[in-house]
């Protein structure tokens, strides 16, 4: 098997890896639960005793607050989603739960099975001295501190209970608490008890003053570890959260948390979804064995110690033993007793209660340890992968390449580096640690210094510490190792690139790659396809041979006419296609003046060019109005909605607060209602529009509107409704049977952000319910609230997505207005909170709401919407959308519409041009493929395959895309025609039309008024949606007028330079970002499976990539990690910094000054070379075809075998080169012409006529001055004149003989190349005679 086929396969392989591994631990849902939890129990408050007052999860300080915390806070989580079962009554026709009370949940949808406290107490001992009295013992063992998820010889173990508990067996058991291990947390031993939240909150309350009266919360609390296993049904994932409080022997309290997730019914094959992971892990399997057998096969072949020299192979068998190691702990924890038999009334009898309990966290437990080994086995996977695709081309594998040449000085560099680093380490922790939180630990220490390499600053922090060695430190690191040994490191990358490259240079020389995608279908073809038909073909010849027996019987037998020979497959020979060399399109720009009139045309070029972006910034400044834009939604949603705080349980919370619908609800009767707070009236009077604060101001009158003003300027100008409130219900169905007793009820709703998505379609396809228990259908829903307790005015109703104008976006749901007085909208709220809308029940809600500011002449949009997901998660959204309704005319200062027109206009213009001469130059380039006579379809590649050109393209096609966006937006009729005011006969009308399209009621119903406001929420919308692609649209545009600039400016020779650059690098530059991000993925992948649990931005691959990211940037917050493992966080964090922050990003560096160098070496090449031919008398012309040769020169032949100029017929690249009637021309497209055996005769009065172009159209001249002639040659040269000149008609060569290719120069730019290099080797090369191969010789 070759490599391209080996690496295919082996990316098949580690695609399946990864898709198995991330589903099967589920991180993203396992986070979205912790998330969900974490918040919970951190955002409870409790109170301490005899103090007023509160404090949080991670503000406790000693063991009497951890039972305050358990008391207050913690009590909430366990019990504040319990309800009473009357309240679902309708659960009984879809479900057998037979509880009087609901499941405990947090977020809905997370019951809580069980909540089991683990204490340890320290061991004491008495106190010798005169200390005695006031201290009687003291901490014994030698420890610092008990460690809650290991043993500790310095633990008591004497039984603690309850004063007054009697001696019996039933007493004991009661009132004692038992230091036990089997039971315990992660059995460390401890003293354990169990807690079923079912038993209810007074259970709780004496379960808690038991273990405070037996001395458990007292000062010889060493840990404190309350965990519970909580189960989603939508997810089917168990979550395992452990809460941890440890006190050293200084008192010091510090809370710790972890999580551990696991899915009971993965290797359940009845389930498509785990039938199909069974599917992949059997086929990651037979792949890995055909993996080990190619290995034992290289083995045998090559030995075992010179197969193991090879590079890569100790990376290859690591990976594949790692990968069969992993797919045998699947085996091994399949075989473990709850995926076997599992049963939820097991945690409720008190008898099994503890055995099933420590049973799913040893699950829990061993599934946490195989992240561990899956994290490493994805990590090695990605390696070997980087490993094989390298080996497809040399530039992917520069980097390994690189390392490996560098590597001797990388070790050298890093023995030194890491001695200097423990250093500065050992100094900030010694110096700064006991003042300077981050670094207080040798792990933060190493993390910091790190960080600061990548730009963070702690200047003034360590100061704060230490005014004196602060500064010390400080300036002494960024001297020593920012200025001198980082740049030390990268000398020594870049000499490592300088080898690799010299010697990629002169393999290419001598043989061309070929591209990694043609050479792996090549491959392919032949290792998969050939195989295929060479077994094939034996196959069949084993068959032909026991058939033709029988068909000679049946014709022998039948008298039939034997049978053609049986033959498959046609022979056929599998040859390898050659791919093409991969094309490097370097612009040579002319080392002399540049040709006028192609100077003209390039700066008319730039002149439109900077024009139209000027047009453009002008336009989009003007239209766009930005800061605008921006103060008006900060007013009208910012401050007026989200900055609002809300109190609930005597707790002062903030937007970001909000994790359930019933906060939703707290906040809405804070700020929504707020939003009300600032009515005026508007009335019309014979003298004109004014507003008052009249009480009695009515929307019933013809001349008065009532409006809401948010900020004092920003109105809301709509006749019933200023806030729109839209619901999508949930849809639930009934648990499978064997999970029924976790959580009877299942939701079906789309997980996705349902307020601005279709969740309601399921209600067609599946048997819905309320989370109540309730039927979930149109007509149900139509009925959800009482609406005979609503204004006549208003309508309620369910609205099936795109038919009515009600909700939000017409997405569905049932919308309601909350009126234009605050009255009006608390009763509206608190009829839907009793209607059980701010549950579960609901998918999404969103409160929306349009306003006018004429001052800026500006409508805005305003939307916050929040949607609940299956794993409990609230996803909350914020939107103001600001957009203008007047085009040529408006209010407010703002009076520039005609100028804007005007602009929009010339734009026009100048997009039209721009698109004509893009026409003109495709034209151009298609007659000169014509004339090559290359296929129409070869001119679309080639055209396509340059890069300037795409960016062209899709720069006019953005250009046009925002032309036709503007213009719909302009000729939108509602925006011509709408207008609003207090006078009926002045208001805008709905057009019947758009009555009867959208079915609206008739002129005199009394919720005509609000389907009109519908009808114009829903107008806004399409408005605002149509100028959002416009600003979208403009957005892209300005980017690729951008592009487009460079593209003008780079025809000019001061900035081609650096253009080439980027032009020539492209490719490296590519292959670079191919191998960077398959190694990134590594460690995306690995840093996903072990922090994606409990860090929110490592909870999926994209997000963990996204903050890999920002640390390659130099920004990175690593607290998060370091609570889930310090080690294992330092450790990453170090290697990820090293490989990609100080080697992978610097070979684009090293790319760049290479091909930089390059450039200028052959520029200065060129120019030595003009210098010598100039000396020498030598000029050179390139034409771009023969027409313009024709135009400006006419050469005549003055001897057999010399052509000269006869005279120069206008201005242009001749004069620009000092060419003067009377040069030679010596070479013609740099090759020397045997003159008598090139021209006919008929050629001879017009030689520039008969010239041969390159195959792209172009000519390139070499002149040399006339030879300066004595007196004597002078003479004899006029005598000849007065003979008649002989003419002679030579016999024709083929191109081929008549010219001879010079061989190829390559520039010296390695390292030295302005000293060693260029100049000079080009002087010497001018000056060397070279003899061609039919005698006689010339100077070069």
């Amino acid at each position: 098997m070759g490599q391209a086929s080996l690496a295919t396969f082996y990316v098949v392989f580690a695609i399946f890896t990864i898709y198995l591994n991330l589903e099967s631990i589920g991180t993203w849902d396992a986070n979205a639960i912790y998330r969900t939890i974490s918040k919970a129990i951190s955002e409870n408050p409790f109170s301490l005793e005899n103090l007023n007052t509160t404090r949080f999860l991670d503000e406790v300080q000693d063991p009497e607050q951890v039972y305050d915390w358990m008391r207050d806070a913690f009590r909430p989580v366990l019990f504040g989603e319990q309800e009473d079962m009357s309240v679902h009554a309708s659960w009984q026709n879809m479900s057998s739960w037979t509880h009087n009370k609901t499941p405990p949940t947090i977020g809905s949808f997370n019951r809580i099975l069980l909540v089991r406290f683990t204490f340890k107490r320290w061991a004491v001992q008495p106190t010798i001295g005169q200390f005695q009295p006031s201290t009687p013992y003291r901490l014994a063992g030698g420890v610092s501190r008990l460690d809650a998820f290991s043993q500790n010889a310095a633990e008591d173990k004497t039984t603690l209970c309850v004063p007054g508990t009697g001696s019996s067996e039933e007493a004991q058991e009661a009132g004692c608490f038992q230091w036990e291990t089997g039971s315990s947390f992660d059995r460390v031993g401890g003293f354990t008890s169990f807690f079923d939240p079912m038993w209810g909150s007074d259970a709780y309350d004496a379960l808690l003053q038991r273990m405070k009266q037996a001395g458990l919360f007292d000062m010889r609390m060493g840990t404190c570890t309350v965990d519970m296993i909580v189960y989603n049904a939508n997810v089917e994932m168990f979550l395992q959260y452990v809460q941890s409080f440890a006190f050293d022997f200084s008192g010091h309290g510090e809370s710790s948390n972890d999580a551990r997730s696991f899915n009971l019914n993965v290797f359940n094959t009845s389930v498509t979804k785990y039938l199909i992971f069974y599917i992949i892990r059997v086929t990651c399997v037979v792949m890995l064995i055909i993996f080990l057998l190619l290995e034992f096969r290289r083995i045998w072949d090559l030995g075992f110690f010179a197969h193991f020299r090879q590079q890569g192979a100790i990376t290859d068998m690591v990976s594949i033993t790692v990968s069969l190691g992993v797919f045998l702990s699947y085996w091994i924890i399949e075989q473990m007793q709850p995926f076997r038999s599992f049963n939820f009334a097991d945690l409720q009898n008190s008898s099994t209660m503890a055995a099933t309990y420590v049973s799913l966290c040893d699950v829990a437990r061993s599934l946490q340890i195989q992240g561990l080994f899956i994290a490493a086995n994805l990590l090695v996977v990605s390696l070997r992968t980087v490993s094989l695709v390298s080996g497809l081309h040399s530039n992917l594998g520069l980097i390994l390449k690189v390392i490996h040449v560098s590597g001797p000085n990388f070790i050298a560099f890093l023995a030194l580096f890491g001695m200097l680093q423990i250093g500065f380490v050992l100094t900030s922790f010694f110096a700064f640690g006991p003042g300077y939180s981050e670094m207080s630990d040798i792990g933060l220490c190493i993390y910091k210094s790190f960080s600061m390499l990548s730009g963070d600053m702690i200047f003034d922090k360590i100061t704060r510490v230490d005014p004196i060695l602060g500064p010390i430190y400080f300036f002494s690191f960024y001297i020593l190792f920012f200025l001198v040994l980082i740049n030390i490191f990268v000398t020594l990358l870049m000499s490592g690139y300088d080898i690799v490259d010299y010697e990629l240079h002169k393999k290419g020389q001598n043989e061309v790659e070929k591209n990694p995608i043609i050479l792996i279908f090549e491959e392919l073809k032949a290792d998969v396809v050939g195989n295929i038909l060479k077994y094939g073909s034996t196959l069949m010849k084993y068959i032909r041979v026991c058939v033709d027996p029988i068909v000679v019987s049946i014709k022998a037998c039948c008298c039939i006419s034997a049978p053609p020979a049986l033959t498959f497959f046609s022979s056929r020979a599998l040859t390898r296609g050659t791919a093409q060399a991969e094309r490097q399109s370097t612009q040579v720009q002319q080392q002399g003046a540049q040709d006028p009139d192609q100077l003209r045309q390039n700066l008319i070029a730039f002149t439109t060019m900077v024009a139209f972006m000027a047009v453009w910034i002008c336009l989009m400044t003007l239209q766009g109005r930005g800061s605008d834009s921006y103060f008006t939604g900060q007013t009208t949603l910012s401050e007026s909605a989200l900055e609002v705080m809300f109190y609930k349980n005597d707790t002062i919370r903030n937007f970001d607060q909000i994790h359930s619908f019933s906060d939703v609800k707290t906040w809405a009767d804070t700020a929504i209602v707020g939003l009300y707070s600032n009515p005026t009236c508007a009335e019309s009077t014979t003298s004109g529009s004014m507003w008052n604060a009249s009480p009695s101001c009515a929307n019933s009158n013809n001349s008065q509107q009532l409006l809401n003003r948010i900020g004092g300027w920003n109105v809301g100008f709509l006749n019933t409704t200023f806030v729109r409130l839209t619901i999508q219900p949930a849809c639930f169905v009934a648990t499978e049977s064997k999970w029924a007793s976790g959580l009877p009820t299942l939701r079906k709703t789309p997980d996705v952000s349902c307020w601005n998505s279709v969740c309601t379609d399921v209600f067609s396809s599946e048997s819905c319910r309320s989370a109540d228990g309730d039927v979930v259908n149109a007509q149900s829903l139509s009925n959800a609230i009482n609406s005979s307790l609503l204004p006549e005015t208003f309508s309620f109703g369910y609205d099936a997505p795109g038919t009515g104008l009600g909700p939000f976006k017409m997405l569905g749901g049932l919308s309601l207005s909350l009126g234009v007085t605050k009255e009006q909208c608390e009763d509206v709220l608190a009829l839907l909170d009793a209607s059980r809308w701010f549950t579960e029940n609901s998918a999404s809600i969103v409160f929306d709401w349009l306003t006018y500011n004429g001052n800026m002449d500006l409508f805005t949009h305003s939307i916050v919407a929040f949607s609940l997901l299956e794993t409990g998660v609230m996803r909350r959204s914020a939107e103001s959308r600001t957009f203008p309704m007047n085009v040529d005319t408006g209010g407010g200062y703002f009076d520039l519409q005609t100028l804007v027109l005007v602009l929009f206009g010339l734009y026009v213009a100048l997009l039209l041009y721009h698109i004509i001469d893009m026409i003109r130059h495709v034209a151009g380039e298609l007659a000169a493929s014509r004339r090559r006579q290359q296929p129409l379809r070869k001119f679309f590649v080639d055209y396509w395959s340059e890069g300037w050109n795409v960016i062209e393209t899709l720069s006019l096609l953005i250009s046009l895309a925002t032309v036709i966006s503007f213009l719909v937006f302009v000729l939108n009729g509602f925006r011509t025609d709408y207008r609003f005011s207090t006078d009926d006969t002045k208001k805008y009308v709905v057009p019947n039309e758009q009555v009867k399209l959208y079915n609206m009621q008739q002129v005199v119903d009394p919720s005509r008024n609000q389907e009109d406001d519908w009808y114009f929420f829903r107008q806004f919308e399409i408005i605002q949606g149509t100028y959002g692609v416009f600003l979208e649209f403009a957005a892209l545009n300005s980017l690729f007028i951008a592009l487009k600039t460079v593209k003008i400016v780079n025809r000019f020779k001061i900035v081609s330079k650096f253009s080439n650059t980027l032009a020539n690098g492209k490719t490296r530059n590519l292959y670079f970002i191919i191998v960077i991000n398959l190694q990134m993925a590594g460690f995306a992948l690995a840093m996903t499976v072990v922090f994606g649990t409990m860090v929110q931005e490592f909870s999926s691959p994209l997000s963990t990539m996204g903050a890999l990211l920002y640390w390659v940037c130099g920004s990175s917050d690593l607290r998060p990690l370091m609570r889930v493992s310090p080690t294992l966080a330092v450790l990453f964090f170090v290697a990820f910094m090293v490989v990609f922050r100080f080697i992978s990003t610097n070979m684009f560096l090293a790319t760049q000054l290479n091909t930089f160098a390059a450039l200028v070496g052959e520029s200065d090449i060129k120019a030595a070379r003009l210098e010598a031919n100039a000396k020498m008398g030598m000029k050179q012309v390139r034409y771009h075809d023969k027409k313009e040769l024709q135009a400006e020169l006419e050469l005549e032949r003055q001897s057999e075998d010399q052509v000269t100029v006869k005279r120069v017929l206008r201005p242009g690249l001749a004069l620009q080169a000092n060419v003067q009637p009377g040069d030679v021309v010596s070479k013609v497209n740099k090759q020397k012409v045997e003159w008598q055996n090139t021209l006919d005769e008929e050629e001879y009065e017009h030689i520039e006529r008969a010239l041969v172009p390159e195959p792209d159209g172009t000519i390139t001249l070499m002149f040399q001055d006339p030879p300066r002639k004595t007196f004597l040659a002078k003479l004899m040269q006029s005598c000849s004149c007065m003979t008649k000149r002989r003419k002679v008609k030579p016999g024709r060569k083929s191109q081929h003989e008549a010219y001879a290719k010079p061989p190829a120069m390559r520039p010296t730019v390695h390292n030295f190349w302005r000293f060693h290099g260029a100049v000079a080797e080009v002087e010497k090369d001018s000056q060397i005679y070279r003899p061609p191969r039919g005698g006689g010789g010339e100077w070069q």
